[in-house]
């Protein structure tokens, strides 16, 4: 076992209402309705989170990319128009910049692990042209052909040069999971196959040298979405596969009382996301 250090990020932040996480509704149409109804004046701002890992051998993995710095001057570039209309981040801060405030130079990064390929999560892939992407191959099959009302902007995707599509689903269980795929083979960051948010979505399982960590990815928005099953707008994946999923993590959570678990975009508890481990 090789333990590792984590440090969260946030990359941006985004605001929506509350039915954003607990509307139980299906599908873009109802996304935008949840926003259209609710006047802006009660919108949660929510992180956008990425997160740094320290690996013994490895050196710097990264979980997830946030969003690509053109995003805080034209976020066109990387939206397309109707995107750009419909979202709006604020506080923009590159990953590749907070790296380099480490001393971390964005090709010194060699490995990518992505939870899932949605805009806020993989619009930030340009800055790390030389790594490795690790990404679920329903995920990437998903994203590649899908669009806007999928969540998926699939222009994201072509700067990455080097991608290891992974059969999580066909994984075998581990510590609760279903299918559960290890990365590097040591333990210490491995993938759980967790869908519904979208098809290929993964959690991620870290090990540090103080025990576990659990980064639900946006299987959970938040963890309140945990312990009171909450239904989010789901966009482009299954209800059924989100709740089965939602069970698991909080199987996870019952069985490693005390660890910390980082959800998605958690706008109750954004001191998560910012504590460094």
């Amino acid at each position: 076992m090789s333990p590792v250090k984590v440090h969260p990020m946030v990359g941006a932040e985004m605001k929506a209402p509350e039915g954003y996480w607990t509307a139980g509704a299906k599908g873009t149409a109802n996304l935008l309705k949840t926003f259209v109804t609710t006047p802006r004046s009660k919108w949660l701002t929510m992180p956008i989170p990425a997160f740094l890992v320290e690996h013994p051998e490895q050196g710097p993995v990264l979980i997830d990319t946030a969003f690509d710095p053109i995003v805080a001057t034209d976020r066109k570039q990387s939206f397309g128009r109707v995107g750009a209309a419909m979202f709006a981040p604020e506080k923009i801060r590159p990953v590749s910049d907070q790296l380099r405030e480490r001393g971390i130079e964005p090709g010194d990064v060699k490995t990518v692990v992505m939870t899932h390929l949605h805009f806020d999560h993989a619009s930030g892939i340009g800055q790390f042209p030389g790594a490795e992407f690790v990404v679920e191959a329903r995920e990437w099959e998903a994203a590649s052909k899908g669009g806007l009302r999928d969540g998926y902007f699939p222009q994201h995707l072509a700067p990455a040069k080097h991608v290891r599509k992974v059969d999580v689903a066909a994984a075998p269980p581990a510590d609760g999971f279903e299918h559960v795929l290890d990365v590097f083979g040591d333990g210490s960051v491995r993938m759980a196959f967790t869908p519904g948010h979208t098809h290929g979505h993964c959690s991620i399982l870290l090990e540090t040298a103080s025990g576990p960590l659990l980064l639900t990815g946006d299987a959970a928005y938040a963890r309140r979405a945990i312990d009171e099953r909450w239904e989010p707008v789901i966009i482009g994946g299954d209800k059924a596969d989100y709740h089965h999923s939602v069970e698991q993590l909080a199987g996870w959570i019952a069985a490693h009382p005390g660890a910390p678990v980082v959800c998605g975009h958690d706008a109750w508890n954004p001191d998560d996301v910012r504590r460094d481990y």
